[in-house]
């Protein structure tokens, strides 16, 4: 008869679960997970512009408009739940209006997320109001794309167009 406290190897097995806690912050994590971290809450001041050569009229002079794209395939984070690392391709699409971003501040800032312990969707949240308030850019849509256990395919999107 197979252990009914782990997951038959077949996982067809019914499994007996323990009933929930009352309040989830009080969930008990296994004992190897039973660390004390620390968790960093990532800064903006991390983050660099330069002048957006779409509006640099000598650049310029036929007055093109452009749209930069992002992949970041290393973005991680802490996940609340059970305090595991969560991994995710990360899409940044932007219409500039006077500046840019740069590469190394935005991959530095990046990097500060995996100390942080959040979901995908606060996590782009995050990102997005920090560029925003950086670059004050016509449009920006921000999405972090994981497969989490049992291949279920999370997508969180944030957007925003300038008024």
């Amino acid at each position: 008869m197979p252990d009914k406290t782990q997951p038959s190897e077949n996982n067809c097995e019914p499994v007996e679960l323990e009933d929930p806690p009352e309040n989830n912050s009080k969930i008990k994590l296994p004992p190897e997970k039973e660390v004390t971290p620390i968790y960093v809450t990532p800064s903006y001041l991390l983050l660099k512009k330069y002048d957006s050569p779409f509006v640099n009229k000598v650049i310029n002079r036929n007055v093109v408009s452009g749209e930069v794209q992002i992949k970041y395939p290393e973005f991680s984070n802490i996940y609340p739940g059970d305090a595991d690392i969560n991994y995710a391709l990360l899409h940044i699409n932007y219409l500039p209006r006077h500046y840019c971003v740069s590469e190394k501040s935005l991959s530095e800032y990046l990097k500060t997320f995996c100390k942080y312990m959040a979901t995908h969707d606060t996590c782009i949240t995050i990102i997005s109001n920090d560029l925003i308030n950086l670059l004050d850019p016509f449009q920006i849509t921000v999405t972090a794309e994981s497969v989490h256990v049992g291949g279920v395919h999370f997508r969180p999107t944030v957007q925003y167009v300038r008024k």
